[in-house]
């Protein structure tokens, strides 16, 4: 809204409802208009803006701070088959590769990629890291596999923090989202002996509807953080069979504060896998609020492994088994078991179904 007898107005903003501090924005380099875009902000983070009106006499006070206001999101486009991450620009012309996009993309934004399959030789650089805030979208629907040109997302590359002969394909890093792709970790050099298809370092992390399939040791590998993550809705299928590997593993601690639920875990060495020193585990009925529904089937050694202490309680509530009531045993060689619970923790099986 114009001022009367305002001649030009100069506009002010900050992360906090402080106008001393606050920083002029000189951007658009029209400050007659009454109305400016500012730019350079932060997706995600909420911003006091103040205007002073200008004249021959000189400039009002500050005028009383807007409500706080984030900056909008931005959504760009990925294509293996008509994307350009050289003339690109994301939204009219898609970009080729997922990493390209996850450049330029900040808290906030939203990736979304077309079917095709996203590899090394397409150009992409792996381990594909997604951003701290950023959502990867591929084919939800179908669970990346629409059964004519499937999402995928096929390599690895060495993760920081992980020893060097453990690879990744994607890598999502704090409040993040990865959904809708059938998701493979391969390995980059035969110094590399644990390919997994997705690691997980850090917290509020969202990995659903996926396919994440046939990786050489683990398909999701929770080595750090883990707070309020959730893996729920995905296909876990045959990872690691020819290297002892699981289709979900909780290591370090890990697993507490992950929900799991509604996921397929079958035909894997091992379906899901608790180490020590985690204090609890939520496949159903937790803590964490998992609904269970998980089918942990057919894994060729044991569907559920754990070591944690006795005294640790696993929920895993209203999922479905191999057998009803799921067989254990204390045995590590042995096979063809649903459970194997070393330390005696206690694995609530409540609502237990036979499968499918």
């Amino acid at each position: 809204m114009a001022v009367t007898g305002a001649t030009s107005y100069k506009v002010f903003y900050s992360t906090t409802n402080n106008s001393a501090g606050a920083t002029e924005f000189t951007g658009d380099g029209n400050t007659a208009d009454t109305a400016c875009i500012i730019t350079g902000l932060t997706n995600g983070t909420p911003y006091y803006v103040w205007v002073k009106a200008v004249n021959s006499a000189g400039e009002s006070s500050f005028s009383p701070a807007s409500s706080p206001v984030a900056p909008a999101t931005a959504f760009f486009t990925v294509n293996a088959a008509t994307g350009d991450d050289t003339n690109g620009n994301g939204t009219t012309i898609p970009y080729k590769t997922i990493t390209k996009a996850l450049s330029l993309a900040i808290a906030g934004d939203t990736v979304t990629v077309a079917p095709g399959t996203y590899d090394a030789a397409l150009g992409e650089a792996f381990p594909i890291t997604v951003p701290a805030g950023v959502h990867l979208i591929g084919d939800e629907s179908n669970k990346g596999n629409n059964g004519t040109t499937p999402t995928t997302i096929n390599g690895g590359g060495t993760v920081s923090g992980l020893a060097t002969f453990i690879s990744a394909a994607v890598v999502p890093l704090d409040n993040t989202v990865v959904a809708g792709f059938v998701i493979t970790g391969t390995a980059p050099s035969p110094a590399v002996s644990a390919p997994m298809g997705i690691t997980v370092g850090n917290d509020n992390v969202t990995i659903r509807n996926n396919r994440v399939v046939n990786s050489g040791k683990n398909g999701i590998y929770f080595f750090g953080g883990g707070n309020s993550c959730t893996v729920s809705g995905n296909v876990i299928q045959s990872n690691g069979v020819s290297n002892n590997g699981n289709g979900i593993s909780f290591i370090n601690g890990t697993g507490p504060g992950v929900r799991v639920e509604n996921n397929t875990i079958r035909l894997n060495a091992y379906g899901v896998e608790y180490d020590a020193p985690a204090t609890s585990g939520d496949l159903g009925g937790g803590a964490t609020g998992s609904a269970g529904g998980n089918t942990i089937t057919g894994n060729s050694n044991i569907d559920l492994w754990t070591n944690v202490d006795v005294g640790v309680t696993i929920s895993a509530r209203n999922n479905f088994w191999d057998h009803v009531p799921p067989t254990a045993t204390t045995s590590s060689s042995a096979i063809d078991f649903d459970i194997y619970n070393q330390f005696g923790a206690t694995i609530d099986l409540t609502g237990a179904v036979l499968a499918p």
